[in-house]
């Protein structure tokens, strides 16, 4: 049916959690998510994608961290054979990018990259200037969302493309610097965020908006733009024609 429509299969969503402390809960988990890499492999369906996952009341969350990286690269070859990249996104307990780079760096393994939500990563206050960088190489997916928040990070409600906290904009600016070749998915949220638009409407936005964005010239992104010293830096040729 996909195919008809010329449409990717770009991604199976698995709900597998790999940072339980029991072994035997993890395995029951890992069970799962072979399931889905053998079925994305049949459907040439290129990423399997799996939160972060959660830290248990009275575990560690260094210790669930590992857990996950370890379970993570015993799986890896397996996705490797199939033709399937492990993505996982920064939810739950690990939103931030220091979370994922640990887990995506400690696993080593083409198969196991990144897939970056920035709307997580505001519930911690954590910007786009900061976390895309940081991650660079690593981020095999971006989700793309937009959302307002309250003055406590909390509360996030469904705002359209653009018109939120989420810095879609400089999102994309930044991985065009990266020159970041992989899937930008626009993540609906009508599952926990019932007041968002119907899909009809949602989608095609989301879809005219992102050509826009990936459409429009480069934006100089510079730590100088703006700042108040940038007269008393004059250009190396200025000095020279001085002298």
């Amino acid at each position: 049916m996909l195919g008809d429509k010329d449409l990717e299969l770009v991604c199976l969503g698995c709900p597998a959690i790999l940072t339980f402390y029991s072994r035997r809960e993890v395995e029951a988990e890992l069970a799962g998510l072979v399931e889905y890499i053998e079925l994305a492999s049949r459907l040439a369906c290129p990423l399997v994608s799996i939160r972060a996952g959660v830290v248990e009341t009275w575990d560690y969350d260094r210790a669930a961290r590992s857990r996950l990286g370890y379970t993570l690269r015993e799986i890896a070859p397996l996705a490797l054979n199939n033709g399937v990249t492990i993505v996982v996104e920064n939810s739950g307990d690990f939103p931030a990018s220091n979370d994922l780079w640990f887990t995506i760096d400690a696993v080593d393994h083409p198969a196991v990259r990144a897939c970056w939500n920035q709307r997580n990563a505001l519930i911690i206050g954590e910007r786009p200037t900061r976390a895309v960088p940081r991650l660079g190489g690593k981020v095999g997916l971006v989700h793309l969302c937009d959302a307002g928040f309250d003055d406590r990070r909390m509360g996030p409600t469904y705002a359209t493309m653009g018109q939120g906290d989420c810095e879609v904009v400089t999102q994309i600016e930044l991985l065009k610097g990266l020159t970041y070749e992989g899937y930008l998915m626009y993540d609906w949220p009508q599952q926990w965020m019932g007041t968002s638009p119907d899909p009809e409407t949602a989608l095609a936005d989301a879809v005219k908006f992102i050509r826009k964005c990936l459409e429009s010239e480069p934006v100089v992104l510079t730590a100088y733009k703006g700042d108040k010293y940038v007269p008393k830096l004059a250009p190396r040729n200025a000095v020279a024609l001085g002298a």
